[in-house]
This record gives C-alpha cells, structure tokens and sequence, in this order.
C-alpha cells in the first residue's frame, strides 16, 4: 500500500469514527457534504467491514441535511439497516420463544451482550448487528436448557456431553434450527479460569437486572458494571481486539444509558480483582477517544497499568481496521498466532500436533455416548478436517510467505503478551 492510500485509509477510519459519535463530530458533518460516490461508497464498505452499517446509517440519518443524499449515495447503508431491522425482529421473536420455552421449565438464564443490547440499550434493535444469541446458564441447569432448545428444533454442531465439557469449556458448542436467523449458544460461566467475572451464576443472578424488551416476556442481563466488564474481556483478551467496531459503541451505548448509576469504583475493583484490568482500561479508552464514551477520567486513571499502553495503542488500531473482510470464524487466534510466530518448521509442526491432538479430558468431552477407542478416534478425525477448514487458508498464506499474515501473527502476540501482564 502506498503511503498516499495509508494516509487515505486513515482518514476514513477517522471519518467513520467521528460519525458513529452521538452526535456526529462537526467536522465530519461538514465533510460529508463534500464526499464525492466514491467517497461515500469507501466510507459505506469499510462500516460494512466493521460491523456498524445500520448504525452509521442511522447516525447520518440523524445528522440533518447530510441524510438527505442521493438514494445511491448510501443506498448500500440504508439496505443494510433494513436488512439489520428484518435479522433483529427475527432474533427478538427467537429469543422470545427460548425465554417462554425455559420459564416453562423454571429455568433461569441470563442474557448476555447483544441480544439485551440491542433490545434495551441501542434506541432501535436494528442497530446492533449480531448473529447468534448468547445465553448464560446454571450449570446445574444446563442439562436441562438443553433439552429445552431441543424441545424446540435446535440442535447442536456437534456431539458433546454437558458434564464434560463445561470442566475444559465455558460454552457448549452453538445449536442451529433450520431456518432460524441465529445460532444460541449456551455458557456455564463467563471467560477463562482465572481470567473473566470471578462469580458463579448465582451471584451474577443477584446482580442481574430483569427487562421486559422481548414481547412482553421478562428475561435477565447482566448488571451494568458486570457488562462492562463482560464486553471489555471479551474483545480483549477473548480476540486480541480483533473483533471491529461493535465493542467500543456497545460500551458508549451502554453509559449512555446507565452511565449516571453506574458504580465505577465496583468496575475497577472487580477488574482488578478478576486480573482483566489491562484489557479493560485499553477497551474504555478507546471507547472514550474513538466513540466520545462516557468513560470518567478517574476510572481510567484507576485502570492505567504501570506500563505505559502508548506502545500497544497503534498495534490495536491496526488491529481493529486491518483486513476487516474476514469473519470472526476464520480470526487470527491466538494459538494459531503463536504458532505462525515459531521459528522452524519443526516447531510449527509440534505446535499444530499439540493442537490437534488435544488432551484426552477435552476429547472426551465432545462424545455424547460412553466414550470408547472409537469415539475418540472419530473426534479427532472430524477435528482434524475442522482445523484445516477453519485455519487452512491462514497455513496455506504462512507457507507462501504471506508478508500481511506474518504481521497480523506478530500482532496478535504482541498484544496478547502485553494483556498477559495482568
């Protein structure tokens, strides 16, 4: 890339960023008028690319003037918003139909990010793009919870046992319905041993915050802090800040609703409690410069590492914009990083067999009869195809010497290792 086109692309990230402000910065309201088609459709693709479309859609619709273009100008934004308002009325009905299906088996669950943004945070469900409903469980109750979704037509993208799989994960595997618009996807708990909310459901469930946004049937959130907290793990230390846009607005979303009552002193003592402080003041940082959140200077300040975040700043920038076209599915993950990273084919070569051939704990936990040499065989058989067609592009580019895919690997450990420091 030239540097004529670097100083292009950032200058439209920056535009973009200013847009998605409420309300827009008035710099970019005065540059609007001036883009040009293919400054809007540039502008257009990379909120595409980020996951804000429908948002951005509706923030120059509210700009005054500026929504007044040509229908061709931002034809692609308004599709999206409409498409993004048929998905959300969608996934509201299914989480709907769960809530009532699992109230009918005195189940309690707690609904995490999205669907509860969307629904009782962002002003129009339309304006938070999701694809999946997550939900947050009693693993005393899971079992059960999921016979409820089978009850239903979902069904899971795999075997698993429920026991088994919640000592080696948070989540089962996703559960899919023929024609439905979201996968579910059901927690025993919330991030990794040691690193996420150091609290059982029941004293989340304390906690949560009930809401009636979904047809009238009452579901529970997870209370403001707790979500902070929650939605900066994630995209931190669960993606290495490779996840777009969404997060920082979910978080200017979210305190500018329950901003005023919200008790920061809890969110930086149950982040540093819970060792998720760096990733957390690196998220409301960003939030606050890139999205006007308002996140108090004292809570940063609070949250400040003793190293100072200067360095890893520009890294997560890179991150959030670059190569924004591939999904979430086929990220960079950390393991995958590492190993690009490791010098020598042989190294790489051990790590990717230590991949695949995971403890026999963790393979047991993904056969749904009584587990036997067969059972095993066949999990590490449909694992193997999994790997190759999740990550095999990403090997494949590391095998002719991708320049690009190199830097996104040296990237994501960078920032990995600097979030480790907790």
């Amino acid at each position: 890339m030239s540097g004529l086109q670097q100083v292009r692309a950032g200058e439209m990230e920056t535009l973009l960023l200013e847009c998605l402000r409420v309300p827009p910065a008035e710099s970019a309201v005065q540059r609007l008028p001036e883009l040009q088609e293919h400054g809007w459709q540039e502008l257009s693709e990379l909120a595409q690319r980020q996951g804000v479309a429908s948002l951005l859609y509706s923030r120059l619709q509210a700009a005054g003037p500026v929504g007044q273009r040509s229908a061709a100008s931002i034809q692609s934004l308004r599709s999206s918003h409409l498409l993004a308002a048929l998905r959300a009325t969608a996934i509201a009905a299914q989480l709907k139909e769960i809530s009532e299906a699992l109230r009918g088996r005195s189940i309690e669950a707690i609904v995490l990010k999205g669907a509860f943004l969307a629904e009782a945070v962002y002003p129009s469900r339309a304006l938070r793009e999701m694809l999946d409903i997550d939900l947050l469980f009693d693993e005393r109750e899971l079992p059960a919870a999921v016979e409820v979704l089978r009850g239903l037509g979902y069904e899971a993208t795999k075997p698993f046992r429920v026991d088994a799989v919640l000592g080696v994960h948070r989540h089962l595997p996703p559960f899919f319905r023929k024609g439905a618009v979201a996968s579910i996807e059901p927690h025993g708990s919330i991030g990794e041993p040691g690193r996420g909310l150091c609290a059982d459901f029941t004293e989340l469930r304390k906690r949560a915050i009930p809401f009636e946004a979904v047809g009238g049937s009452p579901v529970f959130a997870l209370c403001p802090e707790d979500l902070l907290l929650h939605l900066s793990r994630h995209i931190s230390y669960g993606h290495q800040f490779d996840f777009g846009l969404k997060p920082y607005c979910d978080v200017a979303e979210l305190l500018r609703v329950f901003g005023e009552a919200l008790d920061w002193s809890q969110v930086v003592e149950r982040a540093m409690r819970c060792r998720i402080a760096r990733g957390t003041y690196l998220t409301l940082r960003l939030a606050q410069e890139w999205m006007a959140a308002a996140v108090p200077d004292s809570a940063l300040a609070a949250l400040e590492p003793p190293e100072a975040a200067e360095s890893i700043l520009p890294e997560i920038r890179e991150q959030v914009f670059s190569d924004g076209t591939r999904s979430a599915r086929r990220g960079l993950s950390t393991a995958v990083a590492r190993m690009l990273e490791t010098p020598g084919l042989r190294a790489r070569l051990k790590l990717l067999f230590d991949g695949i051939f995971l403890d026999r704990k963790v393979a047991l936990a993904y056969q749904e009869a009584q587990p036997g040499p067969a059972g095993i065989f066949s999990y590490y058989f449909q694992r193997v195809f999994g790997l190759l067609w999740r990550y095999g592009p990403l090997l494949a580019g590391s095998l002719r010497g991708d320049a690009s895919l190199a830097l996104r690997a040296k990237r994501t450990a960078a920032i990995d290792n600097w979030l480790a420091l907790d």
